[in-house]
């Protein structure tokens, strides 16, 4: 036998997401950008088409201005040559190239306003059209099954080929914003960053745009039989046809439209469900909060001002809804399933943010053995084991081992400063547990207020209580994570402490939609106080009353009756609170509430107040 010794090497490519990285920190990495030649030369090959005549200092200053904007990026430098290709003289053209832009954003707002600007109808109706069918059907689209979709309006009686545009013309009218895959012969996105884009600004029209697919999917359905379309588009001058002969084409695309129609079924059913839901309990007008001192400050402008009212009607964070997460840092088994909790919110309400568990990796290499050599299973390990696998099946949450930071003795020291360390995202919201969200929108709202400080704290609860965030906010990046480990390992402080140092934020006042409430500060509610009101106005719930356990424990009756609110309704909303975690927490994680603690069954006796008996 010969003995092969291999010398294996594996080289990864990927973008810096968090998760991969993190897999990778001990190996050497190399950072691959575009070179700036390379975006010069492609500069230049497309700027020479351009219905203007420009003069070699021009082009030398276009380039330079979108190899700056561009910063690697060839989509930036595409999408910004693309927005000079509509100017007609070099007035416009010069004045085009000062106000290039080098987000993303930016660059899909520039692209929806020139098809809104610059085409005629017929071609803006075509054009939106495209674009919503792309991003709005869950599967790649062929060209052919995009053209007669295009060609078909609602009702009519059979397929008119003459209807169908040129894949060209489409692309064209599309200001850059769907590319042609020549490989796949489908139809796509230019970049997956725009379907987030999309679904934040077309959140309005949601509905009418799959009815608008609905119907024309029934429309086709409804011309009986299977017609092989690719003959005709082809006799039109298209190359591009899914079919290898002449009988397949129609049998798929009556799969893909059915499928199609399936789909956009059953998000029209999920959107009446919720519509009936509505009606059924109607929801509180939504007031516009005033502006609080740090988006005050920002503005400079008082309440009403058209830029405020604006900025808080696009309801888009900066970057989009990839760049920003809710993330729940776990230390304990005993709040898992309060992150599981949350985070099934956010999927019911349709929260776009991005959704993140931090745990410790050592809940994945744990293993015990006895002393008869038989492997010691951890129920409370298995537990939490099934309920982040659950969390990533469900709700979309990523999961994500990690380490201690700091090591004190023989004790593991997982810091909530360590959530700076997410740089891949612009803002990251924490929810301290245990706690309940009632209303998703409110705290999405959170990820738009502009930030001067790297940490930004919502706090709220009992006026004698010493006040620390109930919400945390946070701009994650290498640098201020640097600089606060540093602190940390010098310093062994407490959560506490580190919670205490965060600037806060106020609430809303009492008479707009809360944000964020706390149970102990129930007690200090008066006679006016709504329970329904309290509970359809509040997006988040913080449930900490001192003098007793968490939420999480079957606390004895007289134990709650001690700390409750004593006025009817405080205490009926407070009593709602806790039975509502209760019931989340049994049919979200399966798990009835935990025991208390022998040392601590004993009633406590809150300060005024009477113990039952």
């Amino acid at each position: 036998m010969i003995a092969i010794s291999l010398n294996l090497k594996l080289l990864v490519t990927t973008r810096y997401i968090d998760s991969i990285m993190n897999r990778f920190t001990s190996s050497p990495q190399l950072q691959v950008r575009t070179d700036s030649g390379d975006l010069n030369k492609y500069i230049r090959s497309r700027i020479q088409p351009l219905a203007v005549q420009v003069q070699p200092q021009v082009a030398d200053e276009i380039c330079r201005s979108i190899i700056a904007q561009a910063d690697g990026m060839f989509l930036v430098a595409k999408l910004n040559v693309d927005s000079l290709a509509s100017k007609a003289s070099m007035k416009t053209l010069k004045q085009a190239v000062k106000n290039l832009s080098g987000t993303l954003n930016d660059l899909y707002d520039n692209a929806i306003q020139r098809i809104h600007t610059t085409l005629s109808h017929e071609f803006r109706n075509l054009a939106k059209k495209a674009l919503h069918w792309v991003a709005s059907t869950y599967r790649p689209l062929p060209v052919d099954a995009l053209l007669v979709a295009l060609a078909i309006e609602p009702g009519e009686k059979h397929f008119d080929p003459d209807g169908c545009p040129s894949i060209s013309l489409v692309l064209d009218i599309c200001a850059g914003l769907l590319i042609l895959d020549e490989q796949s012969k489908v139809i796509r996105l230019v970049h997956y960053t725009l379907q987030d884009y999309v679904n934040a600004q077309e959140r309005a029209t949601y509905t009418k745009v799959h009815c608008s697919i609905a119907r024309i999917c029934m429309t086709y359905l409804d011309f009986g039989c299977t017609v092989d379309h690719s003959k005709e588009i082809e006799e039109r001058g298209e190359k591009y046809s899914s079919a290898d002969n002449n009988e397949g084409i129609g049998t798929e695309n009556v799969f893909i439209f059915t499928a199609l129609l399936f789909l956009s079924g059953y998000v029209l059913q999920q959107q009446t469900v919720r519509s009936l839901q509505a009606a059924i309990k109607p929801q509180p007008a939504v007031v516009q909060p005033p502006p609080s001192p740090v988006l005050a400050k920002h503005f400079d402008t008082p309440p009403g001002h058209s830029f405020f009212d604006k900025y808080l009607a696009s309801n888009r964070p900066k970057g989009g809804w990839a760049k920003v997460a809710y993330v729940q840092l776990l230390r304990e088994h005993l709040h898992v399933c309060n992150a599981v909790m949350l985070f099934a919110v956010l999927e019911e309400q349709d929260s776009l943010a991005q959704r993140v568990i931090l745990y410790p990796k050592e809940w994945d290499e744990k293993k015990e053995v006895t002393g008869k050599g038989l492997l010691d299973i951890n129920p409370q390990v298995e537990t939490s084991k099934r309920l982040l696998r659950e969390a990533a099946k469900r709700y979309k949450v990523m999961l994500q081992p990690i380490k201690p930071m700091i090591k004190f003795g023989d004790e593991s020291v997982f810091p909530l400063a360590g959530l700076l360390s997410l740089s891949g995202y612009n803002r990251v919201v924490y929810l301290p547990p245990s706690g309940l969200i009632l209303d998703s929108s409110g705290l999405d709202h959170l990820f738009t207020l502009p930030m001067e400080s790297t940490m930004l704290g919502i706090s709220a609860g009992s006026e004698d209580e010493t006040h620390t965030p109930s919400i945390v906010l946070m701009r994650p990046s290498k640098e201020s994570f640097k600089e606060t480990l540093a602190s940390l390992t010098t310093d062994k402080s407490s959560e506490e402490e580190f919670l205490g140092k965060i600037p806060l934020l106020p609430d809303l006042p009492d008479d707009q939609i809360h944000v964020l409430a706390k149970t102990s500060g129930l007690r200090d509610e008066d006679d006016a106080f709504d329970a329904d009101k309290f509970m359809d106005g509040t997006s988040y719930v913080h449930i900490s009353d001192p003098d007793i356990l968490g939420p999480e424990y079957d606390v004895s009756p007289q134990m709650l009756a001690s700390v409750r609110p004593m006025k009817p309704e405080p205490k009926k909303a407070w009593q709602d609170i806790y039975e509502k975690y209760r019931q989340q927490r049994m049919d979200v994680c399966g798990l009835d509430l935990e025991p208390v603690p022998k040392l601590l069954k004993d009633p406590v006796k809150a300060p005024g107040q009477e113990t039952l008996s």
